[in-house]
């Protein structure tokens, strides 16, 4: 391993080190600043961020409400919350974009000028990593205090999607048009370290990278009532939509394995299934009597499903993306409302010993089974205890703009 390679790993390390050590601690809409205010001395540090997308989703709005909520608890930092949208928006610090430029990937061209906007307001310009962002060679060279977020392996993702011929040019250009956004950015954050050591080492071995996760913010910590029965082991796998890298297929092979134990286990799934694997289990009566099928539900209503649960599922198969961590806001969800969570992937701000996320080599019946014994013996209201200063995105944060401070100026 070349030295820079391995500088970059003494690296990772400090950045989980950090994230640690704050653990016990404690809009679009937004007028435009007067000149004068502009170009007062000021020793806070002014962190923007912006994501531009098709249309935010439940899990994109949740962290960017989190973000905005906790904003103010930031000592010397002034955190502010922007997202550019297709779609009407509807939460207030959002904005449509001028539908001249709606779709991909004209919007990026109204995402970049943004940050042009934002690059003279802020510090620091976090940028949720635009798709196929043709605009790149153009704007990202004369964008010095711009960072790039990326919430996965971008271009391994397209394929896994759809591998479709679209699909895989898409993933070609996205491969080359990344090398420059993220070769002309300050530094590159990773929702996990895998994700910020993948996008180092594939597009600027020299770059800077910490993470920041997916995380929750207050409103979403507290323990939901428990109903849990005991003549069945109640689980629930919650997903947007089940693709394949959050592998139900290697859920549906462990009962198949073992039909015996299974009798014993009633799984949820939650979240937009495709037809095929709509057929599979309706036409298997093992799969059908393990399985119910709840589709999309909305938060407040899958809460009171949650109150009968006694473990929520994770990925089963992140590895498809060779990646061996997740940060999936359903898992910081479920800890916070005081269910247990496996899965077959590290979750990068808890312990590798933590004993309510349960990180597995391969899923078994018998062990979820025997996990959700283990478990049960817990209140919700401990388990939320324990969890909350891993979840928090008040941490999450801290921890970023501890990152940010740390980078040189190149305003």
């Amino acid at each position: 391993m070349c030295d820079s390679r391995r500088q970059g790993g003494l690296a990772g390390q400090g950045i989980v080190a950090r994230f640690g050590a704050l653990i016990g601690e404690g809009g679009m809409s937004e007028k435009r600043e007067s000149s004068h205010l502009a170009n007062t001395v000021t020793t806070e540090t002014r962190i923007a961020h912006l994501s531009v997308v098709n249309r935010l989703t439940y899990g994109q709005t949740a962290q960017l409400e989190a973000e905005r909520a906790a904003a103010g608890t930031i000592p010397g930092v002034k955190w502010s919350t922007f997202a550019l949208q297709d779609a009407e928006p509807h939460v207030p610090f959002a904005k449509r974009v001028v539908w001249p430029l709606r779709g991909s990937p004209l919007r990026n061209l109204q995402g970049w000028l943004e940050i042009l906007r934002l690059s003279r307001r802020f510090d620091y310009v976090l940028v949720r990593q635009m798709p196929v962002d043709i605009f790149a060679p153009f704007f990202a060279p004369i964008v010095r205090n711009r960072v790039t977020i990326h919430h996965s392996k971008e271009v391994e993702e397209h394929t896994l999607i759809a591998d479709t011929a679209i699909r895989r040019l898409a993933a070609w250009l996205d491969r080359r048009l990344i090398k420059i956004s993220v070769q002309n950015a300050l530094a590159s954050l990773g929702v996990t370290l895998d994700v910020a050591e993948y996008e180092r080492d594939t597009y600027a071995p020299q770059q800077s990278i910490s993470v920041y996760p997916n995380l929750v913010g207050d409103a979403a910590v507290g323990a939901v009532p428990d109903r849990r029965g005991s003549a069945r082991i109640s689980a629930v796998f919650i997903c947007g939509t089940f693709t394949e890298w959050h592998g139900l297929d290697r859920l549906v092979e462990a009962v198949q394995r073992d039909p015996d134990r299974a009798s014993r286990l009633r799984v949820h799934l939650v979240g937009n299934l495709s037809e095929a694997q709509m057929k599979e289990i309706a036409e298997d009566p093992l799969l059908a009597k393990t399985f119910e099928i709840h589709g999309y539900l909305e938060r407040d209503m899958y809460r009171v499903l949650l109150e009968e649960v006694h473990v929520g599922i994770g990925s089963l198969a992140l590895d498809r993306q060779n990646m061996t961590e997740g940060s999936s806001l359903k898992t910081a969800e479920l800890l916070g409302s005081g269910i247990p969570v496996y899965a077959t992937h590290r979750y990068p701000t808890v312990p590798d010993d933590f004993p309510f996320f349960r990180n597995v080599p391969r899923v078994e019946i018998s062990d979820l089974l025997d996990y959700a014994a283990y478990t049960a013996r817990t209140t919700r209201q401990e388990i939320v205890a324990a969890s909350a200063p891993h979840i928090r995105k008040r941490n999450g944060m801290l921890a970023a703009a501890d990152f940010l401070r740390g980078l040189p100026h190149r305003k």
